[in-house]
């Protein structure tokens, strides 16, 4: 690909980056930050400036994005109940298709949004990739793990709404041809202990077969501990909810695909376009295989009418379960969801809030600051996670000499409206991590530990950074549980405001906090919030701050953290936003039987 820019004379013209790559030359435009390598340095006459950057717009965008969502949710429900033969309503349809969908939408506008203004600059080439053939997701789980991240997806997309867009096919060229299985591929491991929890669970249901066939409550994906999770099952003699399907895919077939985008009824010129590009891309689970994933289930031994259904994210991670669930759903079948992520109430725009509100029947909530919503179907119940609280003694803390250090993922080419970063600011956060351990004093460098995430398209190859930068200090690459890491530290450093810090506040231990953002996306409680805990040291604005905090106070951690005050400060925010509810599963039976 280099060599190709390299041969290319356009003196007049500069050429568009539309992903990272590691060569940089003053005749290329970057298309946005994350298509630049945290290594380099350049000023901003090498970005294309992002309409996003004006915070306003932004939100503006956000609305626009959820009435085209609404539009073109309605026309694939009709075209697949259609399709199907079935008479499905809108929430069968959201608890299968409605993550992704919103997400391939927001992407698709926000990639037309930049190139209207790329067609209107004369002096700039734009390189257009051609897939042999296109590359399809799976399912949900499939696409954000795979697909939002990959250089070549967003490569992909970016060509075809360009060639859609550019009628006249000026300032383009053809520079590759590329396979869908180019595409970045994670793999993770799952421990034994999972499967032996599958083991046991598999003999249970087949000892107990009629009374699974029967029984009116399951739950999955419950983040309950395994005490929880043992009661739920004595009180109700239920046992969770296992589905393994067999593993036969059927490939995408653009045939079907181009004649079901003939059913629409769309009249809006941009709306049909952005319907289409999303049917082609729909992934196979909810299009070629849908027919044979309900077959199967259908075979297996499960009550389809059950009264009620209780998980926090099992509906994103598998099509298998979403589609049991709105089956049951559409039977009459309760839904309980769980708030799963720290975020949610704490950021103004949260799609997956407002979604998870949408298809529920109760929503469980760590805090209590989230009644400010007006919803009846909140109840505030508490923390759900199983979180053991530490209470670490001076010795052990004096033992405990490393400094734990948090770095947050995210994709390079997507801004999930459930952030206050854009790809400025996050590229600008990366490329600041290692300013943590240069201020750090010498002879603490060594006890740095920075953990991140193992995929280099969600850390953008901060790694290749930090080892050039901060040679002292050692990676995690998330190998081992973080709350284990935590404990065997002196004091953890949470770099952003997310699950993480919760967690640690609710364990326990001495944990620091800054988010050098803006806050505008925050909800004035949440920032209450922080000014309470900025007043206790425990939160503060930027890097630099809180690494001149460890360096005044490594020392007198423990009589920093165990002050009355300090504990004072913890347990109000804990109380706002992760309730410690002895009764909480009581709560939850209660919700249950009701």
């Amino acid at each position: 690909m280099n060599k190709t820019f390299n041969k290319l004379e356009y003196k007049n013209k500069k050429i568009l980056i539309t992903s990272k790559i590691d060569h940089h030359n003053k005749n290329y435009l970057y298309l946005n930050y994350g298509c630049l390598d945290l290594k380099k340095s350049l000023s901003n006459k090498y970005i294309l400036k992002h309409p996003w950057e004006n915070k306003q717009q932004y939100f503006k965008d956000i609305n626009k994005i959820k009435r085209l969502n609404l539009i073109i949710f309605k026309e694939f429900k009709q075209i697949l109940n259609n399709y199907f033969k079935i008479k499905k309503d809108k929430r069968y349809w959201k608890i299968i298709i409605g993550p992704w969908l919103h997400c391939f939408v927001y992407i698709y506008y926000e990639k037309n949004l930049i190139i209207n203004q790329i067609l209107k600059k004369k002096k700039i080439l734009v390189p257009i990739f051609k897939f042999n053939n296109m590359p399809v997701p799976q399912n949900f789980n499939n696409f954000s793990l795979n697909y939002i991240t990959s250089n070549n997806w967003n490569n992909y997309l970016f060509s075809k709404i360009f060639l859609i867009k550019n009628k006249k096919k000026q300032n383009i060229k053809i520079i590759k041809k590329l396979n869908e299985h180019l595409l970045h591929n994670s793999k993770f491991k799952i421990n034994i202990l999972y499967y032996f929890k599958i083991l046991i669970i598999k003999i249970l249901n087949f000892i107990l077969i009629n009374r699974f066939k029967n029984q009116s409550f399951f739950f999955f994906q419950s983040y309950l501990s395994i005490k929880n999770n043992l009661y739920l099952f004595f009180k109700n003699f239920s046992l969770p909810l296992i589905i393994n399907l067999k593993k036969n895919v059927i490939l995408n077939n653009i045939e079907l695909r181009n004649f079901l985008i003939k059913k629409n009824k769309i009249q809006n010129k941009f709306y049909r376009m952005v319907f289409e590009e999303a049917f082609l891309n729909i992934p196979t689970d909810y299009l070629e295989n849908f027919e044979m994933i309900r077959k199967e289930i259908f075979k297996l031994n499960i009550n389809f009418k059950p009264k009620t259904i209780f998980t926090t994210n099992g509906l994103y991670m598998s099509t298998a379960y979403s589609v049991y669930t709105a089956e049951s759903v559409s039977n009459g079948c309760k839904l309980i969801l769980a708030q799963h992520g720290g975020r949610y109430g704490n950021i103004k725009k949260n799609f997956h809030l407002d979604h998870e509100l949408e298809i529920c029947d109760h929503y469980i909530f760590w805090g209590k600051i989230i009644n400010k919503i007006n919803n009846n179907k909140i109840k505030s119940f508490g923390f759900i996670k199983n979180i053991k609280q530490f209470n670490l003694r001076e010795n052990q803390l004096l033992h405990n000499k490393k400094i734990l250090f948090l770095i947050t993922s995210r994709p390079r080419y997507y801004r999930s409206e459930d952030s206050e970063m854009n790809l400025k600011s996050a590229f600008r956060y990366f490329q600041d991590c290692p300013k943590f351990y240069l201020k750090l004093r010498k002879n603490l460098k060594h006890e740095l530990i920075y953990r991140l995430n193992n995929n280099k398209h969600l850390n953008w190859d901060l790694d290749e950074l930090l080892i050039k930068k901060c040679k002292f200090a050692s990676i995690d690459y998330c190998k081992e549980n973080f709350l284990s890491v935590a404990s065997k530290s002196r004091i953890t450093v949470c770099s952003y405001f997310s699950t993480t810090f919760m967690e640690l506040m609710v364990a326990n231990l001495p944990v620091l906090l800054f988010t050098p953002f803006s806050y505008d996306s925050y909800n004035k409680e949440t920032l209450n919030q922080f000014e309470l805990l900025k007043k206790n040291q425990i939160f503060f604005d930027n890097y630099a701050s809180a690494v001149n905090f460890i360096n005044t106070n490594y020392e007198k951690v423990f009589e920093w953290w165990n002050h009355t005050k300090i504990q004072e400060c913890r347990k109000k925010f804990l109380e706002n936003f992760c309730i410690i509810n002895p009764r909480l599963i009581k709560d939850i039976q209660l919700l249950i039987k009701k």
